[in-house]
């Protein structure tokens, strides 16, 4: 199932930082110059319903977008409206995922009983993946994309949430722009 916008940071900050770490990694294009960029704009959002009601809610999308501009400004980044040096957007899914663990049994009255060996432990789970994309205006082409995973939690306050989307999203923004470029 493909989400997008707020989606993926409420599944995925709210769960990613709460319980376990979110993992990052990022991609760029060599040849970008990205020492010339300086002002930026969203692209415009589609009104379209993408899926799951928790993650396409106007409080999530605002927080997600307040995330990535209190970033993008600490960086020393302007946000403008018309004619930037790059565009950002956002996309997030959410996958079902099982954890399977061999975990030693230890001694006497452990499950399955008796000395040694060993039992099975299966978690099942939500795993959030939130992608930040930077965009050349110009060329329309991708330069940059980070992306983050982490399991997600349903259930957190509101104060919970925005925290997690605003550590998730200074984790991937971390790496940009690429060091050296």
């Amino acid at each position: 199932m493909r989400l997008t916008y707020g989606v993926l940071l409420v599944v995925l900050f709210g769960g990613l930082l709460g319980c376990s770490s979110i993992s990052v990694s990022s991609d760029y294009d060599q040849s970008a110059k990205f020492d010339n960029l300086r002002m930026y704009d969203w692209i415009p959002e589609s009104e379209e319903k993408r899926g799951d009601p928790h993650m396409e809610s106007s409080l999530v999308r605002s927080r997600i977008q307040k995330a990535v501009a209190d970033e993008l400004a600490r960086k020393g980044y302007q946000k403008v409206t018309g004619t930037s040096d790059f565009y950002v957007t956002y996309h997030a899914t959410v996958q079902e995922k099982l954890e399977v663990q061999s975990v030693p049994a230890g001694g006497y009255g452990r499950r399955r009983g008796g000395w040694g060996g060993t039992y099975t432990d299966v978690r099942q789970y939500e795993e959030g993946t939130l992608i930040i994309d930077v965009i050349d205006p110009v060329a329309k082409q991708l330069i940059w994309r980070g992306t983050g995973k982490g399991a997600v939690e349903w259930e957190d306050s509101p104060e919970k949430k925005t925290a997690r989307i605003n550590a998730a999203v200074q984790k991937i923004l971390e790496q940009f722009p690429p060091k050296g470029k």
